[in-house]
């Protein structure tokens, strides 16, 4: 099935803090840059990590314009597909 209206200004970002995890789908840039404080600021996460279907190149350039930075692929079982994964590290204080 196709999905339509889809927007490509909205990512889902998922921060897990210890036991917590948090996923919604933002619109970018303002909730997503809302998103990666809350996992710094309040979770006291040291990084953060993303990923995105291979061939979705919007959430690609969304993930790499909020600063995140490739780290590796791996296979998802779910859709049998080998997915790239990035990282945003914790800012150095």
């Amino acid at each position: 099935a196709a999905i339509a209206n889809v927007d490509p200004s909205a990512v889902t970002v998922t921060v897990t803090g210890g036991s917590v995890v948090i996923q919604a789908t933002i619109q970018l840039p303002d909730a997503a840059a809302s998103v990666i404080a809350h996992g710094f600021n309040t979770l006291g996460a040291d990084a953060l990590f993303a990923g995105h279907r291979p061939a979705n190149k919007s959430s690609r350039k969304a993930i790499l314009r909020l600063g995140f930075v490739f780290d590796y692929e791996e296979l998802y079982a779910p859709t049998g597909l080998i997915h790239p994964r990035y990282k945003l590290l914790a800012p150095q204080i």
